[in-house]
């Protein structure tokens, strides 16, 4: 999971549950990406009968794929960075973060994937699979939008939501123990066996037909002039003699190549989001996003593939986990 993109959230929902992958087809969804700039994931539990132990996730992110003409046809996933937790108290967040808790160690993510959503008046009614600490438990909430549909703003189109959940944290294996925290004493200092969680969302789509900014407007020119073939002959050259000298073009790869592909070039901006892959081989969100072009452009296949890489770097890549659902048999 990416903190940078936005890594660990909730959403709105689908009937699609285990991925299978084949050519795609050409549902009425758009792929919106949770950033964690304006989203939030924080919880309260109630301790000793005084008071509530308050803490969030710095770091989370997701992908929804919405039908806007039948919002509960949608579906989405949020992974949620559990290393991120923070309470304002460094030895509690030491000792949460143990295996007494939350074992980030060998448990660093937290995963909600939707199964099915439901209208209730304006609201929408969630259920999914939500996995923390190695355990995968059914889990059900409440999302409210805080505006109509889509709201589009410079370019950018965007969903919120906000929401309550209530995880009955020890069901997902937490000891709740003071092995770590000698001043702990679980025998008499009760914590609430449930966790309230309250969940606020943005996802956004851009629009870089009509967005442009310096750096990626100077990364197009140089990767496709005179064409595209010689500007990416002459990045290989330069990579190869002085990276650093190229690091502008390396982090605008992405951008570039999608706004290629919403300039209307689909051929030239999956080679741009190919050869981002390439650089970034590592990175399982430049693999997913090489899979959303391909989608895009009806190679299922070849979509397919770089789906698996994506997960196979991280199981938790959230827009690689929902391009496979959306992929059909």
């Amino acid at each position: 999971m990416s903190p940078a993109r936005g890594l660990a959230a909730v959403l709105l929902l689908s009937w699609v549950s285990v991925p299978s992958f084949a050519a795609p087809a050409a549902p009425p969804t758009e792929l919106f990406e949770v950033g964690q700039a304006h989203s939030n994931v924080s919880f309260a539990v109630g301790f000793m009968g005084l008071t509530r132990v308050k803490g969030q996730f710095d770091a989370i992110g997701g992908a929804i794929r919405y039908d806007e003409a039948h919002p509960e046809r949608s579906s989405g996933t949020i992974a949620i960075d559990v290393t991120t937790l923070h309470t304002g108290n460094e030895l509690r967040d030491r000792h949460l973060k143990s295996d007494d808790f939350f074992d980030t160690g060998k448990f660093p993510s937290a995963l909600f994937q939707s199964d099915a959503i439901r209208r209730v008046g304006g609201d929408f009614e969630v259920t999914g699979k939500f996995t923390l600490h190695g355990v995968t438990r059914p889990l059900s909430f409440t999302l409210t939008p805080v505006h109509e549909s889509v709201v589009e703003r410079d370019g950018v189109r965007y969903l919120n939501y906000e929401g309550t959940a209530r995880i009955p944290w020890r069901a997902f294996g937490l000891a709740g123990t003071g092995n770590h925290n000698p001043w702990f004493k679980p025998a008499t200092m009760a914590i609430d066996d449930t966790a309230v969680v309250a969940i606020e969302l943005q996802a956004d789509r851009r629009d870089l037909k009509t967005i442009s900014y310096p750096r990626l407007e100077s990364a197009l020119a140089r990767l496709t002039a005179p064409n595209l073939t010689e500007g990416v002959r002459r990045y290989r050259a330069l990579r190869a003699q002085s990276p650093d000298s190229v690091k502008a073009i390396d982090n605008s790869l992405a951008d570039a190549g999608l706004a290629l592909i919403d300039r209307g070039r689909a051929d030239d901006g999956v080679t741009l989001l190919a050869l981002n892959a390439e650089v970034h081989g590592d990175d399982a969100w430049a693999h997913a996003q090489l899979a959303n072009a391909y989608a895009r452009v009806g190679q299922g296949a070849k979509a397919k593939v770089e789906v698996e890489r994506a997960l196979a770097l991280d199981a938790d890549e959230p827009l690689a986990r929902e391009l496979a659902r959306g992929l059909t048999p």
